[in-house]
């Protein structure tokens, strides 16, 4: 399969960490060792150093080194295949992504177990050309896994970095369905205490060198001194077994020391080679254990910087590098981001909810203000309008209130020209009954004029005195005729008078004071009538006298009444003229009296509407009074209804600022959301 040149290659990284770790610290015990060992015995051999390390690290390094790598790249071949076909965006099976997230989950723990495989196969190989010690046995089987396990760390680190870009392409943002790696905390106390024991036993490993030196020349010494061994053999066996040992020739070993010399160097420099041997394994091994951990934290702390920042894009997420604290870590910020995005996208949601509701409330706090101020100059119209009706009410009611007093006035006026009318009619009754009984004295008088007649037959010149008689008779009788003129005038001023207080009865109003008028004219006529009945009874009777005195005249002169013959009879026709006349003032007065019946009528229907006007008087003085009210509760009212607008108009204006406020908070937030990429 042909590789794209853009994918990251990891496959040869992991074979050539797998063979530089593992030769490195095979070649760097082997250096420690024999440069402890060349040291103590006063040999240091360059070639046979250069020899030996070309040897562990070709012989016990490439090898091992060559086999791990490739057990690792046949162990990462379906991690190695998913993250290319992401690159190159095909389609995954369902299980390719966990099983290639499973598999550098466990790359640590299978690193770890191969180069454990590895040293302890180098071990026993040293093990079998080795006499077996027991102490020996412990302390190098502790080293040799001490060793295993801080370069297996130091060559997971490596490869984890060598595979950093492949893996991000499985772009990991969650741990919540991978498995978990050991804790940091745990982690660190495993690699200090494997750092701790490696350093520990590769001082006592050097030291155990040092002691097997010197206790290997000391007992030679001890065997010459007891005399078990010649210093010959002594000398002959210690050069045999240390030329084999550090493999160099014979001739440059001197038994025993020349301690005038300076062929024995000290120990110092022997713990100041170990010394830099820690160092350098220590400062590589935290180096590559924080490399990763590292590089997850600066895209942590990138992620982070960008938010505070106010800019970033929410959409990405930081990937997920290794599944410890860390990762949890990630996965918790990650949730976080997508927490924050949630909450971002539903406040620019509500952002803009909230600037249109902004809008709409503005243009309707716009359409408000200015029906407010409709409201507001329409309540003063109003209040302006109802202090004018007010007014005109208060003014109607003094009118109304002159009027019921005038209605009151005429009902006053009206039972005065009641109480006129009746009495005007108790006058004509008795006008009426004078005129009957002038008419049945005139009747009694055209009876005697008649008797007279006959009389005056018997006796001529009593008859002629009877003419001077009856002449002044006639005399009076005239005067009588022009009275009962007066009294049939006064009785038709009385009828035009009663037609024309019905009229101004009718009207009932300011022209009640003219009825009055009236009333007093007919009193006035009634009190003429009344005069002039009197009169007319005083010449009535004098007229009685003067023809008794005539009969009495006619009966002294009866010779004289043929002669006055005529004369009784003109003065008979006379009479009959006179009760004629008094027949007709008779009449008259009985029409006076029938307009006086029908004006008393008049006047008591006119009494009758009078109370009930007063009545309804009554109820419209209530009405009138409860018209006040209303009109004095509808200023009140429109008073607090100008108030309440006016507090309705300073409410619209703040809260018009107010949504100001939030239209140009909200346009802060837009902006402030314009960084982030949701």
């Amino acid at each position: 399969m042909r590789l794209n040149s853009e994918y990251p290659e990891f496959r040869l990284k992991v074979v050539l960490t797998s063979i530089i770790v593992i030769s490195a610290s095979l070649a760097l015990t082997t250096l420690s060792s024999n440069l402890t060992m060349g040291l103590m015995h006063g040999i240091v051999n360059k070639e046979r150093l250069g020899i030996s390390l070309i040897k562990e690290s070709l012989l016990y390094g490439l090898l091992p080194g060559t086999i791990i790598g490739v057990i690792l790249n046949k162990y990462l071949k379906p991690f190695h295949d998913t993250t290319y076909k992401i690159f190159n965006k095909e389609e995954l099976d369902t299980n390719e992504r966990d099983r290639a997230i499973k598999i550098i989950t466990r790359l640590n723990s299978v690193i770890i177990i191969m180069n454990i495989f590895v040293y302890l196969i180098s071990f026993i190989v040293n093990l079998i050309t080795s006499p077996f010690v027991l102490n020996s046995f412990i302390v190098s089987l502790l080293y040799t896994l001490s060793t295993a396990a801080i370069f297996s760390v130091i060559e997971y680190n490596i490869i984890n970095m060598s595979i950093y870009k492949a893996k991000s392409l499985l772009k990991i943002y969650t741990i919540e369905s991978s498995p978990r790696k050991m804790p940091i905390h745990r982690k660190n106390v495993i690699l200090i205490t494997s750092l701790t024991v490696f350093i520990s036993l590769t001082l006592i490993d050097a030291s155990k060198m040092i002691y097997t030196s010197e206790m290997m020349y000391e007992e030679l010494l001890h065997k010459v001194v007891k005399g078990d061994l010649t210093l010959n053999e002594a000398r002959r066996n210690y050069i045999e077994e240390t030329a084999q040992f550090l493999q160099v020739d014979k001739s440059i070993i001197t038994f025993p020391y020349d301690f005038t010399k300076d062929t024995k160097p000290s120990v110092t420099p022997i713990y100041i080679i170990y010394f830099f041997q820690l160092l350098i394994v220590t400062i590589i091994f935290q180096y590559t254990s924080s490399l990763f951990q590292r590089k997850q934290l600066q895209n942590l702390n990138s992620k982070m910087k960008e938010i505070s920042m106010g800019n970033g894009d929410l959409t990405k997420q930081v990937e997920i590098l290794d599944y410890d604290e860390v990762g949890e870590l990630t996965d918790t910020i990650n949730n976080f981001l997508g927490g924050l995005r949630s909450l971002l996208k539903e406040v620019k949601n509500l952002g803009s909810n909230v600037k249109q509701s902004a809008n709409v409330i503005k243009n309707v706090l716009i359409t408000t203000e200015d029906s407010t101020y409709n409201i507001v100059a329409a309540n003063e119209q109003t209040s302006k309008s109802t202090k004018d009706q007010i007014e005109i009410a208060n003014e109607t009611t003094n009118n109304l209130k002159e009027m019921l007093e005038s209605v009151e006035q005429i009902a006053q006026n009206i039972e005065t020209q009641a109480s006129f009318v009746e009495q005007t009619s108790s006058s004509i009754n008795e006008m009426a009954a004078n005129i009957e009984s002038v008419n049945q004295t005139t009747r009694s008088a055209n009876d005697l004029s008649n008797n007279l007649v006959t009389v005056a037959n018997k006796g001529g010149e009593a008859v002629n005195q009877s003419i001077v008689a009856v002449k002044r008779v006639e005399e009076f009788s005239d005067e009588i005729i022009q009275m009962v003129s007066v009294i049939t005038n006064i009785a038709d001023k009385t009828n035009l008078l009663a037609m024309n207080a019905a009229i101004e009865a009718a009207h009932a109003g300011e022209s009640g004071k003219g009825f009055a008028v009236v009333a007093q004219e007919v009193r006035k006529l009634a009190e003429d009538s009344s005069g002039s009945a009197k009169q007319i009874s005083d010449h009535i009777k004098k007229m009685i006298s003067l023809v008794n005195n005539g009969v009495e005249l006619s009966e002294g002169a009866g010779k004289a009444l043929n002669i006055v013959g005529v004369d009784v009879k003109h003065t008979s026709q006379l009479i009959d003229e006179v009760s004629l006349a008094m027949s007709e003032q008779s009449a008259g007065t009985n029409e006076v009296l029938g307009a006086i019946t029908s004006l008393m009528d008049s006047t008591q229907s006119i009494r009758e509407i009078t109370k009930l006007q007063q009545s309804k008087n009554v109820i419209m003085n209530s009405s009138i009074e409860g018209l006040q009210n209303s009109f004095k509760q509808i200023e009140q009212a429109s008073l607090e209804q100008s108030n309440g607008t006016k507090n309705i108009q300073n409410s619209v204006k703040e809260l018009k600022r107010v949504i100001l406020q939030n239209e140009e908070a909200t346009n802060d937030l837009e902006k402030l959301l314009e960084g982030f990429i949701l």
